[in-house]
């Protein structure tokens, strides 16, 4: 992971945090000092979320040999139910 992207991660949750109501790229740019274009174009690009997490893992907990990765499926809906 490059420093620019984790700089726009953090800058994004951030963002997304800190707006009222409805997010789209046009409140991005007004509350997080970016261009719409800016957050568009990096939204656009492919991010392996299991890299980004592990590497937060371990710069929380440290770089140990075992590691357990636990999966919230609570938002996935059951098969057949509408």
């Amino acid at each position: 992971m490059s420093k620019r992207f984790l700089n726009w991660l953090i800058l994004t949750i951030r963002t997304v945090a800190l707006i009222p109501g409805k997010v789209n790229f046009t409140r991005l740019s007004r509350y997080g000092g970016r261009t719409a274009k800016t957050f568009a174009s990096n939204f656009k690009t492919s991010v392996d979320w299991m890299k980004v997490n592990i590497g937060m893992a371990q710069d929380c907990f440290g770089s140990a040999d075992d590691m357990a990765v636990a999966i919230d499926p609570s938002f996935i809906s059951k098969s057949g139910s509408l």
